[in-house]
């Protein structure tokens, strides 16, 4: 049973926090005591977030302001260097942010929208993954969390870059839990049941998304992913259902 306890003394970073399922899972990790570093391009949506935390602060917060699209390796480093000088280590990192790209067929493509595409899908997880290793705790379970699409189940024409960096992120998951199979870093990836997020009505604007479920599901799972580490296998990438 979750406790506003189950996360004390934990540090988690999540990207695309400012709204979606980032925005959800924060607030509900902050009720069970987590210190969250909270990072989005979105500044006025990330302070929003941050007073909303505040209201009821469990643990330390920290909010970073980050446009994958144009941040460099250095920007990276310094973003190692805040999360090290205000936690000195952390638990796990969720990579939430994602973008859509395009929808058409690769004939039609944008060369520019693809490479943005990969920039913010795959480039950003990479850069990040590898500044911030070294801040990953290594004397307890820690999580790596790739949030994937369920697109990626079945291929169907017209979706791009998306499809393809979703794809690149399960491989890039399953890369770094062979990498660390001897170390207590456990990496997953989740492919969560569609949501009412902007991403799905960018993606689906003909659909009545309204009545898409809520993020619960999503969100249980993961926590279960977090707090239950043993129960799934290193690697592994698990689905939702309703």
């Amino acid at each position: 049973m979750l406790s506003s306890q189950s996360l004390k003394n934990k540090s988690f970073l999540i990207t695309g926090s400012a709204q979606g399922l980032g925005y959800e899972l924060a607030i509900k990790m902050n009720q069970l005591g987590a210190s969250l570093v909270l990072m989005d391009k979105q500044l006025d949506k990330l302070k929003t977030l941050e007073a909303e935390l505040s209201s009821n602060p469990r643990g330390t917060n920290l909010t970073l302001g980050l446009d994958f699209l144009g941040a460099t390796y250095d920007d990276y480093v310094a973003v190692s260097d805040v999360v090290k000088n205000k936690f000195g280590a952390i638990d796990g990192i969720i990579f939430n942010a994602s973008s859509l790209g395009s929808l058409s067929p690769l004939t039609h493509y944008e060369p520019l929208t693809w490479a943005k595409t990969f920039q913010v899908n795959v480039h950003s997880n990479f850069l990040m993954y590898k500044t911030l290793h070294s801040l990953l705790n290594k004397s307890r379970d820690t999580i790596l969390l790739f949030v994937l699409a369920p697109e990626i189940e079945n291929c169907k024409p017209n979706w791009g870059a998306y499809f393809v960096t979703k794809k690149t992120q399960k491989a890039m998951l399953e890369l770094i839990a062979s990498e660390n199979s001897e170390t207590l870093i456990k990496t997953y990836g989740i492919i969560p049941t569609p949501m009412n997020t902007a991403l799905r009505r960018q993606a689906y604007p003909g659909k009545n998304n309204s009545s898409l479920p809520s993020s619960e599901k999503n969100i249980e799972l993961i926590l279960s992913l977090i707090l239950n580490s043993k129960d799934f296998k290193n690697g592994q990438t698990v689905k939702v259902t309703r």
